[in-house]
């Protein structure tokens, strides 16, 4: 997955690459929940996204889930790592395949996203639930 940084500039001196690079990843983060559109291809069973600054999938706000199939799938948001507060979700659900996608924080029962359809969800800090009917 190629990221874009539309938002960050490098507001430090080149003398202090440490801060200029603290910035822009925090920049990054920023951009991400903003714009941001992490694409996840499944064919069922459990992901959880990560939330880490490294690696801060649950951050994206677009989430694009695609794949055949061959199970139930469950999208994980992480509680902890950050991602622990009010998050809004727009949610496309291109899966094929006898069977459902469903969005939750971990060990919570989450919302169902229809095949097809896309769905506007609030992460509530505890779990995730409707903002919107599906379209």
């Amino acid at each position: 997955m190629a990221l874009t940084n539309t938002a960050a500039t490098t507001i430090a001196s080149e003398n202090d690459s440490n801060k200029a690079f603290a910035v822009n990843a925090m920049a990054q983060i920023l951009d991400d929940s903003i714009d941001g559109i992490l694409n996840i291809s499944t064919t069922g069973g459990t992901t959880t996204l990560t939330g880490t600054p490294a690696a801060p999938q649950a951050q994206h706000m677009f989430i694009n889930i695609a794949g055949v199939l061959g199970s139930n799938a469950i999208i994980q948001i992480p509680v902890a790592a950050g991602t622990g507060r009010n998050r809004i979700y727009a949610v496309k659900n291109g899966t094929t395949g006898a069977f459902t996608v469903t969005i939750r924080a971990v060990g919570q029962t989450g919302v169902t996203i229809t095949q097809g359809k896309k769905k506007m969800l609030l992460f509530n800090g505890v779990d995730i639930e409707n903002l919107t009917t599906e379209i």
